[in-house]
């Protein structure tokens, strides 16, 4: 298992969200400084769809980031 002290991830570009509808393709969106982009693309979108993956593979537990942040707001990292 990939650890987030084991290097970056594939989702570093920034923020993004992949829209998923019940009658239509997903689409993945971003905010940019000016505007937005919509990616319609399905091999795009793919994309996107595997940095959400890689993010997922490295985050922390919802335990083991509550204690990440409790011991950085305590003076510790």
């Amino acid at each position: 298992m990939i650890r987030p002290e084991d290097g970056p991830h594939r989702a570093g570009t920034g923020q993004f969200v992949i829209l998923e509808f019940d009658k239509a393709r997903p689409i993945a969106y971003s905010e940019l400084l000016d505007g937005a982009s919509y990616v319609q693309d399905q091999d795009q979108v793919a994309t996107y769809r595997m940095a959400t993956d890689s993010a997922r593979t490295v985050a922390l537990s919802p335990e083991k980031s509550l204690a990440l942040i409790r011991s950085m707001v305590n003076g510790g990292t």
